[in-house]
């Protein structure tokens, strides 16, 4: 049965140590590519991707999927009664995120491909590409304790069998309650919006990885409450590079796994007001 809040910590890679010891992939862009040489395309969908214990997909074509953190006493709680009570809270965490994403199902009418396509027609063209990047959007969602529904928007990337990840989380968030009743359609207007301008982010942050013009990266103790909502700790991460309006983190390099089913990976994109440094 998997722990989600350790598992999130663990997959990201996150704690400092030395690389001999620890030997993490983590998630780094393939040699640069000359600017404006790679064109970001739409990719075609494969087979949909398996069920996964304690993750619910929100839609038919499984791009939106939903899991949460909260139920019993927690994680860190049950592991302090012994695998069984671990067990019994894992199974009241899985419990209520079935719950929630049956309650959620249908109401948050967003198509990840849609969204980013829309994204790409918004992005200067690429005449003078020669390679080009395959695209697969896919849109995350969970809840804090304040039970208000956190967005990640999610791109995984393959450029001449090169595998990446790209994750930005939004700033706004939307209360569980008002999502389950249904919000109104100017609202869910404005919801699909800002999603589309997050795609926007997530490619732009993606374009000047691949080109090797992401920055430096360096080690920073920083804490970012929306990838682990209930457990929310400063964590020292090895690759943190941070703007005026931005923090990015690479974590570990990303697998095959369906997105956020196993933890965050690849580049993690967190605007400032989300990250608290320590």
């Amino acid at each position: 049965m998997r722990i989600f809040s350790f598992a999130l910590i663990l997959a990201i890679g996150l704690v400092s140590a030395p690389a001999s010891a620890r030997k993490i992939a983590y998630a780094l862009p393939p040699p640069a590519s000359a600017p404006g040489a790679v064109k970001p395309v739409l990719a075609a969908r494969g087979a949909a991707p398996a069920d996964v214990s304690g993750f619910a997909y929100l839609d038919e074509a499984r791009s939106v999927g939903y899991r949460q953190d909260f139920g019993g006493m927690g994680v860190a709680g049950g592991l302090l009664l012994g695998p069984f009570g671990a067990g019994a809270n894992a199974l009241a965490i899985q419990k209520n995120t079935k719950q929630e994403a049956e309650a959620l199902r249908g109401k948050l009418p967003f198509a990840p491909d849609a969204l980013l396509q829309a994204a790409l027609d918004a992005l200067p063209p690429s005449d003078a590409a020669t390679r080009e990047a395959k695209l697969l959007p896919s849109l995350f969602v969970t809840r804090d304790k304040q039970e208000r529904l956190i967005f990640w928007t999610i791109v995984d990337v393959d450029l001449d069998g090169w595998k990446g990840r790209y994750s930005r989380v939004l700033p706004q968030r939307v209360a569980l309650a008002a999502a389950t009743a249904g919000l109104p359609a100017e609202e869910l207007a404005t919801l699909e919006a800002q999603l589309r301008e997050s795609y926007v982010q997530t490619v732009t942050v993606m374009q000047r990885d691949l080109e090797g013009q992401a920055g430096e990266f360096a080690k920073s103790k920083i804490m970012v409450e929306a990838l682990s909502p209930r457990f929310a700790t400063a964590v020292k991460y090895e690759h943190v590079r941070r703007d005026e309006q931005q923090t990015l983190i690479r974590a570990i390099a990303p697998t095959g796994a369906p997105v956020a089913a196993m933890g965050f990976s690849g580049v993690l994109i967190v605007p400032n007001s989300e990250v608290l440094v320590k």
